[in-house]
């Protein structure tokens, strides 16, 4: 018998909803086959059966999920035992609500913005979906010609992504002392490298690979705090960096950024950029990051302080890349192109001398930035 955990998506969340099993309660299940889907805050994501076997659901349809829970369980074949019973949704009041066949089940935010907006369930059946969503609850009522929001006197109330936004940031206040510091980089030779290679590659793919590149040097700066006292390295840069369309703010990861180019981070991000237009991120898209690249980097934005993300020590933030007059070597007054780059730290763990360190070795890195157009892969 092999247990159906809830694994860890994003590091933003505790839990999620489970939003439909794939299979019948009883059904033989193939290994490695989609057994169910779930919903983050920021994406759905298919649930990989862990082993082949005969599905004994445990949790229903439209429950709220914690993060580790077992859900269901896979035995070697049906005569292993029945189908385990499933669960009564009035045995848990956090859980979501039930309806009766042949009604969709309701899930518990979706019957909250229901009851706020007068929505009936005779409603739902425009919906045509076996689980309701307080999202489908939003679209419904745009159907009707309503804006979704709650009739709340007291404001509008924040989408799911923007929620788990929220809680981020209220749990980077609440846990992280952080401190900021802020250099100027000449840009230059970034620019310079990135019109050479006529790609996609801009001052937001030579930052991650410059960035991933000092893990060995710099390792309290990826990694994990622990116990008091104690943090855990990080055995790679694992980059997450900010992405936001309009549609909200992600922060996809670009796994092992260290080993790419500048070239392979662009592609990366490229392809981060179509997801976040579609809607497309899948929760393995949004997890695991060991620091964080914040992109502030919209024209007239000289700088920002990042928040750095619980789970990791630092965030780096990019502001816009403008002109400035400076003096060379010589004397003489010249145009360069700079850009802010800043560090937010936690400063329980990092000491503001090291954050210059960091900063300044970040800055060396970028004003040479050719170095940084080839995989390390390629030249050991």
């Amino acid at each position: 018998m092999v247990d159906i955990a809830v694994p860890k998506l994003n590091n933003n969340d505790s839990s999620y909803l489970l939003v439909e099993w794939l299979f019948d309660d009883g059904a033989q299940v193939p290994a490695d086959a989609s057994v169910a889907v779930l919903e983050t805050s920021k994406a759905t994501e298919d649930l990989v059966a862990p082993a082949s076997g005969v599905l004994q659901r445990i949790v229903p349809d439209g429950t709220e999920c914690e993060c580790g829970e077992v859900i269901g369980r896979l035995v070697g074949s049906a005569a292993d035992g029945p189908p385990a019973p499933v669960p009564s949704p009035d045995a848990d009041a956090e859980r979501a609500v039930s309806a009766p066949a042949p009604s969709p089940v309701v899930t518990a935010p979706a019957r909250e913005l229901m009851d706020e907006l007068g929505i009936d369930e005779a409603e739902l059946r425009l919906l045509d979906q076996k689980v309701v969503k307080r999202a489908d609850v939003e679209r419904l009522a745009q159907l009707k010609g309503g804006s979704g929001a709650a009739a709340n006197p007291e404001g509008h109330r924040l989408s799911p992504n923007q929620r788990a936004v929220w809680n981020v940031v209220s749990e980077s206040q609440r846990t992280i002392p952080a401190a900021f510091t802020v250099v100027h980089v000449d840009m230059g030779q970034v620019e310079e490298s990135a019109a050479r290679l006529g790609t996609m590659a801009g001052a937001t793919e030579f930052v991650i690979a410059a960035m991933a590149r000092l893990r060995v040097e710099f390792p309290l700066f990826f990694a994990a705090p622990g116990e008091t006292g104690w943090v855990r390295p990080a055995d790679a840069s694992h980059i997450a960096v900010t992405v936001d369309v309009g549609k909200g703010l992600f922060t996809p990861v670009v796994r092992e950024a260290e080993q790419l180019s500048v070239v392979e981070i662009a592609d990366v991000m490229m392809d981060f950029r179509v997801k976040a237009v579609r809607d497309g991120f899948r929760g393995s898209d949004l997890a695991g990051g060991t620091a964080l690249l914040a992109l502030n980097n919209d024209a007239g934005v000289v700088m920002a302080t990042p928040i750095v993300f619980p789970g990791n020590t630092c965030a780096v933030s990019l502001g816009d890349t403008r002109d400035e007059l400076a003096v060379d070597d010589r004397g003489e007054v010249r145009l360069r192109r700079v850009a802010a780059i800043g560090v937010a730290y936690d400063h329980r763990i990092v000491n503001g001398r090291d954050a210059v360190r960091f900063l300044r070795t970040l800055r060396e890195r970028l004003e040479h930035a050719h170095e940084l157009t080839v995989s390390p892969r390629d030249v050991r």
